[in-house]
């Protein structure tokens, strides 16, 4: 029995160093990639609230034009 320990012992594979390196550079590489998506991700995201913010400062710049113009109205009524 010891002696069947040794020998899978003595035949189990160790990477060399390429293939640790090499193995090292995929995990980064995957890493990066997932960072990359999600940055991707949240910058889509970013971009469809900011579409729908401005398109709500326009409306209510809109709103802020008519007030002005019924405000400037109802003055020159008074005067």
């Amino acid at each position: 029995m010891l002696a069947k320990l040794s020998s899978d012992i003595e035949t189990t594979d160790t990477p060399t160093m390429e293939e640790i390196k090499t193995s090292k550079e995929n995990l980064r590489d995957s890493v990066e990639n997932l960072k990359r998506k999600k940055i991707d991700v949240a910058r889509r995201e970013n971009n469809k609230e900011i579409n729908g913010l401005r398109l709500e400062l326009i409306q209510l710049m809109e709103q802020g034009n008519q007030v002005v113009k019924i405000t400037l109205v109802i003055m020159a009524i008074w005067s």
